[in-house]
């Protein structure tokens, strides 16, 4: 299988919430040349981790009059959109700009198709797994284990100017994909679907059109009952939560199906909207 249009997409995160996005990297490569390619420091509107800062080196202080997610969405949606994103451990940032856009309430329709260098790495090396740190430096090859972005750029020699600046690991993880495929070609099991879940904005479109009814939060744990559990709660985990429906005989739900009798939607101040078919 050929690649010929694709986006290569990095974010740094501010803290742990994946919707905290404070750098974001794209580069689109269309018949092997890149044909845009952009780069921003993000005002995330939160609080840093120190440990997250610690990786990437941005402070607050760097941010504090960048442009938020949603005011620099619209210099690169276009790019991002009807192409495949490529990042390395990609569910990593598709699932933060998929967090992103819901928190600014930005809608889209479409999925999104993408390909992760990590997991096409372990497919067309294998000889890397299983491999300790230990072995490797008793072979005195000390990049011959891992599928971490700097180790796979040692093997291939590519040259990182600063690991975890979103700009140079994109330019990095286009160099990989490159390196990759000459080493082998790529296969549909290659290509996943990012599915973006029903939350709050689109059970509020449901209800708006009369395909889902807002109804009081149901008494959690009935028999034979289908649930999705989506969004942030105030009180217990998701998994806690999951746990007590399936120990009374309720059903959980990884993402809305047609037979689900509620979507509940947390956001992050604890609220929730719980949604019914109509």
């Amino acid at each position: 299988m050929e690649l010929n249009h694709y986006t290569v997409i990095d974010v740094e995160l501010a803290n742990f919430h994946s919707d905290s996005i404070c750098q974001i990297a794209i580069q689109e490569v269309l018949d092997g040349q890149v044909v845009f390619e952009a780069s921003s420091l993000i005002n995330p509107q939160e609080k840093f981790s120190p440990v997250c800062v610690g990786v990437h080196g941005i402070e607050y202080s760097d941010v504090k009059n960048a442009p938020t997610f949603a005011q620099y969405w619209p210099t690169i949606k276009e790019h991002c959109l009807n192409t495949v994103l490529v990042a390395h451990n990609a569910i990593f940032d598709v699932s933060a700009l998929n967090a992103s856009l819901e928190r600014y309430n930005i809608r889209l329709d479409n999925n999104w198709p993408y390909l992760c260098t990590m997991l096409l790495a372990k497919r067309l090396l294998p000889e890397r797994a299983g491999k300790s740190r230990k072995k490797a430096l008793l072979e005195e090859d000390p990049n011959s284990y891992g599928f971490g972005l700097a180790a796979l750029c040692k093997y291939y020699h590519i040259n990182m100017l600063k690991h975890h600046d979103a700009f140079s690991d994109v330019v990095a993880c286009r160099c990989l994909l490159q390196k990759l495929l000459e080493d082998g070609e790529l296969i549909a099991a290659d290509f996943h679907e990012f599915r973006r879940p029903l939350t709050n904005t689109l059970a509020t479109a449901l209800i708006a059109s009369g395909q889902a009814n807002a109804c009081p939060l149901p008494k959690i744990g009935q028999a034979g009952v289908r649930y999705c559990l989506t969004g942030k709660f105030s009180y217990g985990s998701r998994s806690s939560v999951t746990k007590m429906i399936e120990e009374t005989g309720g059903i959980v739900y990884n993402s809305v199906q047609l037979d689900t009798d509620y979507l509940v939607v947390g956001n992050k101040q604890g609220t929730l909207k719980t949604v019914t078919s109509a």
